[in-house]
């Protein structure tokens, strides 16, 4: 029994050594962790609301998109290390409404909710860490679309400049994992197979007040994804 006792308290020991050496320990700043940056996803309306002319006209856009990557450098971290958060951004780098055009498109629009959920998979197909998040249903402005020019057809559509809206969100969705997540997550990117699949699903709804958004218009986002922190202390 006392030998049971000073094994557990060398491996608490061992345990809070090792979280004090994490303190030492960079972040580390990984490029395109998602393998979303510059990944077109196009979402499908799937309800539409005040056809009529009314003050406020709602849109929900739906779709998914899949994509792989490739395990990253990281020589960089003593072996011994492991993260306890990772943080990055999803953003909307350019926005295009299709088919239509200015006499069928609203000139602006304000994402009032998103709705995210990123799955990373390592490509032997275990383990496997899950993020979802839901800005909720409130009345916010996440991000506001400007039309800025329509193509020569009505199939091309017509491309939207994003902003920060009135609560200076400015993205479709912050990822922070926890440290539970990020071990997993960790457990992915370090070992297992090179490659590790990622499949995001997203809903983004909107409002307009010129035009209404006509049923079967496809909302196609270009993301900016471009970097994420890994954390150690």
């Amino acid at each position: 029994m006392r030998t049971l006792r000073i094994l557990a308290l060398a491996g608490a020991a061992v345990t809070l050594l090792l979280a004090a050496c994490n303190n030492f320990v960079p972040a580390q700043t990984l490029g395109n962790p998602l393998g979303l940056d510059g990944k077109s996803v196009t979402l499908n309306t799937v309800s539409t609301s005040g056809l009529t002319p009314q003050a406020t006209h709602t849109a929900v856009f739906q779709g998914s998109t899949t994509t792989t990557i490739q395990d990253p450098d990281l020589s960089q971290v003593p072996s011994w290390a492991s993260p306890n958060g990772f943080t990055t951004g999803i953003d909307a780098g350019s926005v295009v409404l299709k088919p239509g055009d200015a006499t069928t498109l609203p000139s602006s629009l304000t994402v009032t909710r998103t709705q995210f959920s990123v799955s990373l998979t390592d490509g032997s197909g275990n383990p496997n860490v899950t993020w979802s998040d839901d800005s909720g249903a409130s009345p916010l402005q996440l991000l506001t679309l400007t039309r800025d020019t329509c193509g020569a057809t009505a199939a091309d559509g017509c491309s939207y400049t994003v902003q920060a809206g009135s609560d200076l969100q400015g993205a479709l969705a912050q990822v922070s994992l926890t440290p539970s997540q990020t071990s997993k997550m960790w457990t992915i990117l370090s070992g297992g197979s090179s490659q590790d699949d990622v499949s995001m699903d997203a809903t983004v709804t909107a409002t307009s007040t010129d035009l209404a958004v006509p049923a079967g218009t496809q909302m196609v986002i270009t993301l900016d994804n471009s970097s994420g922190t890994l954390t150690f202390h």
